[in-house]
């Protein structure tokens, strides 16, 4: 049996061309029946080959079934074996650290955060507003008042130099406490 069926096959067929142009038809019938035989041949380790595949595909499905099943059942012991296992101080047991640090926030509670601080400038600058105002309004009353005093009393000054023999002394509102 050759190594490389191609290349031999190749070469059978050189020489029934060689054969044909000699017109050597016994040499040519020899050459096809060879070349039928190692087709022949061919096609029987290829069918081999393809039932060992076949058979192992089998074999494999087969032991990975049985592999799944032993792991079901290993499974299945180690719960009920941990169910009726009795609590061990002395054995170590696999946990999950814990995290100090603050998690990330969510999208959620940044807009949740940022919306709150918004809100809370504006409720300031608001109050910063009202707060200028009523200063405002308080310089306003003061300076009316202040006015008002001093027309007051350049009025009772007024008086009091043009009436003098009037023996009242003009005493302003605010001297008298009312």
């Amino acid at each position: 049996a050759p190594i490389n069926y191609a290349m031999s096959k190749n070469e059978l067929l050189k020489e029934i061309d060689m054969a044909k142009d000699e017109n050597d038809s016994a040499r040519e019938k020899e050459l096809r029946k060879k070349l039928e035989d190692m087709e022949q041949r061919a096609k029987e380790l290829d069918r081999n080959r393809s039932q060992n595949i076949s058979a192992l595909a089998e074999i494999n499905q087969r032991n990975r079934k049985s592999t799944q099943a032993n792991i079901e059942m290993a499974l299945l012991r180690e719960a009920q074996e941990n169910k009726n296992a009795k609590p061990d101080p002395f054995t170590r047991r696999r946990c999950a650290p814990v995290l100090v640090a603050r998690a990330a926030q969510t999208k959620e509670e940044l807009i949740r955060e940022l919306h709150s601080q918004r809100v809370a400038e504006e409720e300031a600058a608001e109050a910063k507003k009202k707060a200028a105002e009523q200063r405002l309004l308080a310089e306003k009353n003061n300076t009316k008042k202040t006015v008002v005093t001093k027309t007051i009393t350049k009025i009772q000054t007024t008086i009091d130099e043009q009436f003098p023999e009037n023996g009242i002394s003009s005493m302003t509102t605010h001297e008298r406490g009312s």
